[in-house]
């Protein structure tokens, strides 16, 4: 197989789902241009403008909900009803911050020596997610939405084992507003380079301990502001005696 071609797999039945490529040198940068002009042109949107954006997320994730669920489950191996779960939960984070957008992003008086002091939450460009194939869905929402709601665009480095999962997700965006979310099937030396390229101003990774001491040398060499949630990959061991509902 081609390095630069990658397949998805049913874990329950050993199938070939689907494959992909990765993108060339110049659609990434094509992208990145994009990402730039986006939050330059969305910057200026008001709190309402960009609550009714999140407002049309949580609809247009429910209105694709069964065929998210079986891709999902396809890629993963999660139970279905686990699935149509996580995609209510992602609509509802989406509603909650919309709810609340105009609260959460209110200027915050602090107390100072100066006459006035204030934190304001104001949107920085791009930002790079590298996200897991745990919970494909609700790990790239959760992330999206109060990013979609600051004006920050989304550069989405999903798990390869999820990559179908992050097509639809990038089509739910581009349904509401093209330019909030830009889907890139990265390998990690291209991730590295995007965490690298000065367009990208932040960059947020959830995965493992290996994973985050590379993002986090990357991102510390680039002086780019990171968020790591970090986990590994330990057995459970259940006993007989454990008061488990069967």
């Amino acid at each position: 197989m081609p390095p630069d071609l990658f397949t998805t797999t049913n874990p329950a039945t050993a199938e070939t789902l689907a494959e992909y490529w990765r993108p060339a040198a110049c659609e990434v940068d094509r992208r990145l241009d994009q990402a730039r002009a986006s939050y330059a042109n969305g910057r200026s949107k008001s709190v309402a403008d960009r609550a009714r954006l999140l407002k049309a997320l949580a609809k247009a994730l429910r209105a694709r909900g069964p065929e998210l669920a079986r891709t999902m489950t396809a890629e993963m191996g999660k139970p279905i009803t686990d699935s149509l779960n996580e995609i209510e939960k992602s609509a509802v984070a989406c509603d909650y911050f919309a709810d609340n957008l105009e609260a959460f992003l209110r200027p915050e008086p602090v107390a100072s020596g100066y006459a006035r002091a204030l934190v304001v939450k104001d949107p920085i460009g791009p930002v790079l997610a590298i996200m897991p194939w745990n919970f494909p869905l609700w790990q790239a929402i959760r992330f999206a939405a109060p990013a979609v709601g600051l004006g920050n665009p989304i550069l989405l480095k999903h798990s390869d084992v999820t990559a179908g999962t992050a097509e639809l997700i990038a089509e739910v965006f581009d349904g509401v507003a093209p330019g909030l979310l830009f889907n890139l099937r990265l390998d990690h030396a291209q991730a590295a380079g995007l965490i690298a390229d000065r367009r990208v101003a932040a960059v947020t990774l959830t995965g493992s301990t290996r994973a985050g001491r590379e993002v986090a040398e990357a991102a510390g060499r680039s002086l780019k502001k990171t968020v790591l949630e970090l986990g590994g990959s330990d057995a459970y061991v259940v006993f007989d005696d454990a008061d488990v509902p069967l």
